[in-house]
């Protein structure tokens, strides 16, 4: 019979998954006076490090079998379980969910409990792309909050930045999308096939960023009503680096569902920790797309009243806006 002690994380725990660089980020409620024009038609590589991705925990014990059997989930009974056959006795793991209990042991050890941090937003890394996290984990001002697991926001995965192996595990098994909603203009004509393969549903509905997302009125509601349908989740939404025409996707999204400015600003604004360079309130297309959403009631409104106004004159129905909170809201 093997004996095995786990060591770390310690028993009920409380673990962060931001990184020093997030946390200090976040904590100074970030914004620059920084008010210029954003080429987002053709994004960069800044040359910045990549501080988009979660912290991961590092889980260590000590045992006398050859190999060992390691075994996480997220229910008492194991069911879902993540397993590893190490033959080391520690494993590193990432993308875990916020504010959520997990359970692990290691071949007949006890049973050890740690909870992650309740801060969002939820990191997520994926090799390849930069840049990319899940919406779920934002809190609403009618203290609701948006599921964490359904939809997730990023950058490309097939073009200037590919997924590599590891990552497009990490979308299929980890993430299990089932829907890659693609906001690129002319990006069917990048690839012969899907990266994810034909299990996934590929969308292309092109929409463009900032005050051209509020002209193009159009091209608002097709995404709106893939998001409305419960059979397309988990969702991968993107454009080439998950900072414009992702960001201004996910303001509108986000504001509808209930959060509040501060968060709406700040998750806008967590892009600069990515590869993509400095995005920030003050900049001049976000600007020019607030006044244009100020239009759309009277001095007071807050921005989910704004976006409803707004998305009712791109023709997206009540009905639609009910089915997309009912979705994503818990």
């Amino acid at each position: 019979m093997t004996m095995t002690t786990l060591l770390t994380p310690k028993k009920s725990a409380i673990l962060p998954l931001h990184t020093d660089a997030q946390q200090d980020f976040e904590n100074r409620q970030h914004y620059s006076t920084a008010t210029g024009s954003i080429d987002w038609e053709h994004p960069q590589h800044s040359g910045n490090a990549d501080c988009s991705h979660p912290l991961p925990i590092i889980f260590t014990w000590e045992s006398d079998a050859a190999e060992s059997k390691f075994e996480l989930s997220e229910f008492p009974d194991f069911s879902c379980a993540t397993v590893r056959i190490m033959a080391d006795n520690t494993v590193t793991l990432e993308n875990f969910k916020i504010g959520t209990r997990y359970f692990w042991r290691v071949n007949d050890s006890e049973v050890f409990d740690f909870i992650t941090e309740d801060i969002a937003p939820r990191w997520i890394h994926c090799e390849g792309p930069s840049n990319i996290r899940d919406m779920g984990g934002w809190k609403t001002k009618d203290d609701r909050r948006i599921k964490q697991g359904l939809i997730y926001r990023g950058g490309e995965m097939d073009s200037h930045y590919k997924a590599g192996a590891d990552g497009l595990r990490v979308m299929r098994e980890e993430l299990g999308i089932k829907t890659d909603l693609d906001l690129r203009r002319g990006a069917d004509e990048l690839f012969p096939e899907h990266p994810l393969g034909d299990s996934v549903k590929y969308i292309l509905s092109p929409v463009d960023g900032y005050n051209q997302y509020i002209d193009q009125k159009h091209e608002c509601k097709p995404v709106m009503e893939v998001l409305a349908d419960e059979s397309n989740y988990p969702v991968y939404f993107h454009c080439h680096g998950g900072a414009d025409r992702t960001g201004t996707v996910a303001f509108m999204l986000e504001a509808l569902l209930g959060v509040e400015e501060a968060d709406l600003m700040l998750d806008y604004e967590l892009t600069t920790l990515s590869i993509w360079g400095e995005r920030c309130r003050n900049m001049e297309p976000v600007q020019v797309m607030l006044n244009m959403l100020r239009a759309y009631g009277k001095e007071g409104d807050d921005w989910q009243t704004l976006v409803e106004n707004f998305f009712r004159d791109c023709g997206i129905s009540d009905e639609t806006m009910e089915k997309l909170r009912a979705n994503l809201l818990e």
